[in-house]
């Protein structure tokens, strides 16, 4: 029954974190990836406005992990 409850917890702590991790995205319509550091190469590129947004607001919009960062 510990080991459910400790399982459960760990469970919750990841997703919750994993849910508000900063990444960074081009303002721009034609994007197609988010990128954990603002210097990844395959943003580096990009001639609009680099912006900080969670995990999950980059996957709402589409978006995919960086091929670069995978």
């Amino acid at each position: 029954m510990i080991k459910l409850l400790l399982s459960s917890a760990l469970f919750v702590v990841v997703s919750a974190s994993s849910n508000s991790t900063k990444v960074y995205i081009c303002d721009s319509e034609n994007s197609v990836a988010y990128h954990y550091t603002k210097n990844c190469r395959g943003i580096k590129p990009c001639t609009h406005d680099v912006l900080e947004v969670t995990v999950v607001k980059a996957k709402e919009k589409g978006l995919r992990l960086c091929g670069w960062e995978d």
